[in-house]
């Protein structure tokens, strides 16, 4: 988070972790394991590793719907979760 927005995204981490919307996932190492293993079979894509989790996260979940301003993570997504996911872009 940039410099000059650190009070606002400080506010913005605190509404967070105080929402009883919001569910803060950690990364422990089962977790790391399961999205590792992802990454290291998917050599035919450009995912992340923290991709690869969010993806383990949202599928351990039920998780299909999701908005993102990330045209790759968007595709990418699709492709993992599934067609029937209702994954929305939205541009700046």
């Amino acid at each position: 988070m940039a410099k000059n927005f650190r009070a606002a995204s400080i506010q913005v981490m605190d509404d967070f972790f105080t929402s009883s919307k919001i569910q803060i996932v950690h990364l422990y190492p089962d977790l790391f394991d399961k999205g590792f293993s992802l990454y290291r079979s998917r050599l035919d894509q450009t995912w992340g590793l923290i991709d690869c989790v969010s993806f383990i996260v949202m599928r351990e979940a039920g998780i299909v719907e999701s908005l993102t301003a990330d045209k790759h993570w968007l595709s990418s997504a699709l492709a993992e979760l599934g067609e029937n996911s209702n994954i929305c872009s939205c541009q700046q």
